[in-house]
């Protein structure tokens, strides 16, 4: 994480925070519908609101663009009551 410089109105800077996002990817065999979908949408958006989620139902995958670590969104996927492996 590293925190950069943005020049405000005013003239004056402000420094936000930086913080790298990763792609992972989970096979979720047990996603069979749409609800299955949104629950685990759900899920990751309350760890990590700005995580960006692709979901294809036909395949089970499950793609993730976020700030977390793998371990907490699988842990999430978990908790919600599904089953992720870690996809190749």
């Amino acid at each position: 994480m590293e925190w950069l410089p943005k020049w405000e109105d005013g003239g004056f800077i402000a420094f936000f925070n930086v913080q790298e996002t990763i792609m992972i990817r989970f096979q979720v065999n047990d996603m069979t519908c749409g609800h299955c979908a949104a629950t685990i949408t759900k899920a990751v958006k309350a760890l990590d609101a700005a995580a960006q989620i692709t979901i294809d139902l036909p395949s089970h995958q499950v793609q993730i663009e976020s700030v977390k670590p793998p371990q907490q969104i699988e842990a999430v996927i978990r908790d919600a009551g599904f089953s992720p492996q870690g996809a190749a």
